[in-house]
């Protein structure tokens, strides 16, 4: 339950303690956030700290009051198809662009005798099993059994109700990955909870551990059906040609769940309603936003042809066991009808596809999409799309570059004694925010956040097994509508599909494409130097997730350390410490961390030089940030990134150039939430139509200075698995970070990334940001800590309430088949998120 505060109506018993010499006199009242206090003023001393402190209270209040009506906005906007309406308005103001997406228009004309893909049931559990349920055939049988003394299950005439625990089936059966496409769980419980579904490999396997999806369970009383996409999600645990041997279900909710039966369907499941439509299909390590087609069938669209060596594109697969299909292209000018291509597929690689549309350019013109072959086959477009080829002046490039848990303290623009020359010379064509904060400080709630430009009370982003809703406009969406080729180039899959943030992206390149070091990212060969390649005279958008200097920390060149062997030695964290690091210290894991910084900008530089080489860096904008920073051993012993949201985390660095811009540093604070709206400004996207928390920077590129605010972060609770607005989080102004957490310092243990939290929030800290102080903490009894700390929750709390309502009310269509990812816990316990 929700603290309560204090109201206005009666004074405070006991006065905050007084600075030296001060006396003090009650204030007027300041109304903030919905309740009203009495604030102490001094009355003869430190003036200027008073109404300091005053103006942050105020520049919080706007914040929180802002960001609360956008969410309102968002909530009465979410049932009239907000996405569409949305994403219409930026493609409207983009037709310049030319660039039609057959994906994302309807067809004038659908032709079809195709029929509903037969959604195979593999394994088939009900609850309780009677004679009389009717079996489909060649389903899979198996049982529930107890994992430890520890569970509380058992079969009612009512279903399987699990208490608490883990049940798990027996080893009855073997079904091969690539022959999944959904699992389904109908569940009924009367309060609000989350379950957990996990599998293996092994038939001997004794319990949930590396590779399992959380469902979210509406706790209305009703029964529902929550599917699980399997498509990507067993690819992690079970490789190529494996099978799944047993499943596992967990729960520690406080109201038992009542588990009618679990379903596993084959793959063709993920294509069962209707002969065409939009999805995203994964093969050859790249992950592709695809328009399906099921055979025979024909799609129609009345388009436009581009005026300039109009082309157009595509990329062909098969989803097939045993077939084969015909593509064919076809375009219609009046009554010429003509053939563009025809070619037989099999279930292999994307086949890329481009056809020169020049004898048609500036025509209306009939362009016909067609699939024959075998019935049980789907045809697979990726990205259809018409543009024009423009020359190489045309180029217009975005590129985002992210480095993962990367502080800002640790490169040379920010004062840092680190060589990070690449750095310098983006910094060199634009702006250096010096005060930038990310809005969370772990990447599955910081990157959606930046990617959506909401907060994560508002994306429903909370926790590692969250994925981001499809509900949800991001950043590649919108330029995407903008006609801008969009890719993503991840070494941290909690930036990419699993964690909802596939969509938008024509091609995602996932971890496990690259290696874990920068360099095979942004190497000559890379996929990502070969996609910027292939768009020369277009627009494109390139989000390149770099994972260094995340742990472990173990550059390619290994540094002496034997200057820090006589140091007081650390418990060893497989998280932080690579396999050969024995014996860490604070100086040494200190060292190896900024030795992946220099390595990250030598790499960056190379790129850079690459880009320039090939004429685009000019025209680029680009952008370097982080989605969080890193301890590095402070405030009595932290390490890794984690609440609370201390300087050292929250601070990040956000370094942006544009051709044209003015170079200068810029002292207001700023957000991850700001990106979205600037990028695209500067494309040229009408965004007034988009819901977002953050505020455009663009006209800061020309020297405009841009508002002082109030820069908002959130930790959020999950009260065993009830989604809480407890309050906790920070605000960052230009003078002073404003810590509300959760947790506190000592909830964390050497070698525990989870903290054990302690029964109440920690109290209000202040932390200084001017150059000359910055971390450095406020004493807590200055200026009436106990009435700002009131306030400034109270404000938190009414940011994630207006926020749970907007999540809820946008994604309530869709809660009860949820399309569940699954997180990759074995990458995710390697990185140190999980024990």
């Amino acid at each position: 339950m929700p603290r309560r505060h204090p109201t206005a109506s009666r004074a405070p018993a006991t006065s905050p303690p007084p600075l030296p010499g001060c006396a003090w006199r009650p204030a007027l009242p300041l109304r903030l956030c919905g309740a009203a206090f009495f604030l102490g003023v001094a009355a003869s001393c430190a003036p200027a700290v008073a109404l300091a402190q005053l103006s942050d209270l105020a520049a919080i209040r706007s914040a929180a009051t802002e960001i609360a009506s956008r969410n309102r906005a968002l909530a009465e906007r979410s049932g009239a198809d907000y996405q569409k309406q949305a994403l219409d308005v930026v493609r409207r103001s983009c037709a310049r662009n030319e660039v039609t997406r057959l994906d994302e228009v309807a067809p004038s004309s659908v032709v079809t005798q195709s029929k509903d893909t037969d959604a195979k049931h593999l394994l088939d559990l009900r609850f309780p099993a009677t004679s009389a349920a009717p079996q489909p055939a060649k389903t899979v049988s198996a049982t529930m059994e107890v994992v430890d003394e520890n569970t509380e299950f058992e079969v009612t005439p009512q279903g399987l109700v699990l208490r608490r625990g883990q049940i798990r089936t027996t080893a009855a059966f073997s079904i091969p990955r690539e022959a999944i496409g959904t699992i389904e769980l109908d569940i009924v419980t009367s309060a609000p909870a989350h379950l957990l579904l996990g599998w293996s490999k092994s038939a001997t396997a004794p319990r949930l551990r590396r590779n399992n999806a959380r469902v979210e369970l509406l706790g209305d009383g009703h029964v529902h059906t929550y599917a699980v996409d399997a498509g990507d999600a067993l690819a992690r645990g079970i490789e190529h040609g494996e099978s799944v041997r047993r499943f596992f279900l967990a729960s520690r909710a406080d109201a038992p769940l009542e588990i009618r039966a679990i379903r596993v369907l084959s793959r063709g499941q993920r294509f069962a309603a209707g002969s065409f439509g939009a999805t995203h299909e994964t093969r050859d390590g790249q992950t592709r936003s695809v328009l399906f087609t099921k055979p025979p069938t024909m799609l129609t669209w009345s388009v436009v042809v581009p005026q300039t060596s109009p082309v157009f594109e595509t990329g062909l697969a098969v989803v097939t066991t045993d077939g084969v299909l015909e593509f064919e292209v076809a375009i219609r000018d009046g009554e010429e009808h003509h053939v563009l291509i025809k070619r037989l597929v099999r279930d292999a690689p994307w086949e890329n596809v481009s056809l020169d549309l020049s004898p048609w350019q500036g025509n209306r013109v009939e362009i016909t999409l067609a699939v024959r072959g075998t019935r049980d086959a789907i045809g697979l477009w990726s990205s259809p799309l018409l543009r024009p080829r423009l020359g190489p002046e045309a180029t217009k490039p975005i590129l985002v570059f992210l480095e993962d848990a990367l502080r800002a303290d640790r490169l040379s623009v920010y004062g840092s004694a680190l060589a990070t020359p690449a750095h310098e010379r983006i910094a060199a064509g634009g702006v250096v925010f010096e005060r930038a904060f990310a809005q969370a400080t772990q990447t599955r709630s910081s990157v959606p956040s930046m990617m959506t430009s909401l907060l994560p009370s508002t994306n429903g982003t909370w926790d590692f097994s969250d994925a981001l809703s499809d509900k949800f406009v991001t950043l590649a969406e919108a330029l995407r509508a903008c006609g801008f080729a969009t890719a993503s180039f991840l070494q941290n899959g909690n930036a990419g599909a699993y964690a909802g943030l596939a969509q938008g992206f024509d091609v995602v390149f996932s971890e496990e494409t690259f290696g874990e070091r920068t360099a095979d990212l942004l190497s000559p060969s890379s996929p990502l130097d070969a996609w910027i390649g292939a768009q020369s005279g277009r627009p494109w958008f390139a989000y390149v997730h770099i994972l260094d200097p995340h742990g472990p920390y173990d550059p390619a060149v290994r540094p002496d350390l034997s200057a820090n062997a006589a140091d007081e030695e650390l418990a060893r964290d497989r998280a932080l410490d690579a396999e050969w690091m024995q014996r860490p210290t604070t100086a040494a894991r200190r060292l190896l961390y900024d030795r992946e910084v220099e390595a990250n900008d030598a790499v960056l530089g190379d790129f850079l030089k690459r880009l320039e080489d090939r004429g685009d860096f000019e025209r680029a904008v680009v952008a370097v940030v982080a989605d969080h920073g890193e301890f590095l051993g402070e405030h009595g012993g932290l390490w890794r990134h984690h609440p609370p949201g201390h300087v050292e985390v929250a601070h990040v660095p956000f370094l942006l150039r544009a051709p044209g811009a003015t170079p200068q540093r810029v002292s207001q604070p700023v957000g991850l939430l700001d990106l979205m709206p600037t990028l695209l400004d500067l494309a040229g996207a009408d965004s007034s139509s988009l819901v977002l928390h953050g505020s455009s920077l663009s006209a800061t590129l020309h020297g405009k200075t841009p508002p002082n605010r109030a820069i908002p972060a959130e930790e959020m609770l999950l009260d065993r698995g009830e989604r809480r607005a407890a309050g906790c989080g920070s605000f960052a102004t230009t003078t002073t970070l404003w810590l509300l957490s959760c947790t506190r310092d000592s909830d964390y243990t050497p070698g525990r990334p989870l903290p054990q939290r302690s029964e109440k929030p920690a109290a209000l800290r202040r932390f200084e940001l001017s150059p000359a102080q910055w971390g450095h903490e406020i004493p807590a009894g200055a200026l009436a800590s106990p009435f700002f700390e009131s306030i400034a929750r109270g404000c938190l709390v009414t940011m994630q309430r207006s926020g749970l309502s907007a999540w809820k009310a946008t994604t309530q269509t869709e809660r009860s088949t949820i399309a569940s990812e699954a997180a990759n816990t074995g990458h995710l316990r390697s990185l140190g998120y999980l024990e």
